[in-house]
């Protein structure tokens, strides 16, 4: 690794989510426009989102070398909308089956960093109208050659 960009990692994901599921539109962090989104009739086409995580120092990943040289992990929720729960706890359990294990550029495989939630979205009546199931997934960064000197 030549310096730290995990921005090139985070778009390894999403590339990568973007070819294995074609037949899913993939946002980055969020839905801006309403009007964007597909709809089946009345229902909303399933559809994912990725909100990214920052930089965090790895609890194992320390050099002598100082802080630039230290081993990072980051995060990413996968997040799968879908106009019923089961069609959302579906796919992403279909995705998580793909990523997890599987590494991005420049990082370790992706692995589960905390529980499965499963939130039903109201409409004004109070009736769920989307649901969304979403799980954290963590990578390591900066993992090549802990302790010694990045080149820039």
């Amino acid at each position: 690794m030549s310096g730290l960009n995990y921005t090139t990692t985070q778009d390894s994901i999403e590339a990568y989510i973007a070819q294995e599921f074609p037949g899913y539109d993939v946002y980055d962090n969020d839905v801006i426009d309403d009007d964007a989104i597909v709809k089946m009739g009345n229902k909303v086409k399933p559809y994912i989102v990725l909100n990214w995580g920052g930089l965090n120092p790895s609890a194992t990943g320390g050099s002598f070398a100082g802080a630039r040289h230290d081993e990072y992990y980051s995060t990413v929720d996968v997040c799968v909308v879908a106009p019923t729960s089961k069609q959302s706890r579906t796919a992403l359990n279909i995705i998580l089956d793909k990523l997890i294990g599987w590494a991005p550029t420049d990082s370790t495989p992706l692995s589960i960093s905390s529980a499965m939630d499963i939130i039903g979205m109201p409409d004004y009546d109070g009736k769920p109208v989307v649901y969304f199931a979403t799980q954290r997934l963590k990578y390591n960064l900066n993992t090549t050659s802990i302790g010694t000197a990045i080149v820039p």
